[in-house]
């Protein structure tokens, strides 16, 4: 038994490009600024704060990771549960 889901029984009839161009976004955005200095500057200025809420800050917020494990584990279940969402 695993401690991480590694795939579903879920049978898919098509690619699942919706679900892969998020993967790769994420991941690209998490390289791009996770691994930055002065990343606390980014996620103050694109994290959504629910005092000073935006529709910017609520889309940009959903590519903001903690750090690599919060980005593994997100990413995990997107992949395992997207292509079957989409």
């Amino acid at each position: 038994m695993f401690l991480f889901p590694v795939g579903d029984i879920n049978p898919r009839g098509r690619v699942p490009y919706l679900n892969y161009l998020l993967l790769a976004a994420n991941i690209a955005v998490f390289l791009a600024f996770g691994l930055s200095d002065d990343y606390e500057s980014v996620v103050m200025e694109y994290g959504m704060v629910p005092a000073r809420m935006t529709l910017m800050t609520l889309i940009t917020s959903m590519f903001l990771h903690g750090d690599f494990f919060h980005l593994f584990g997100n990413m995990l279940f997107l992949w395992i549960t997207g292509d079957n969402v989409e």
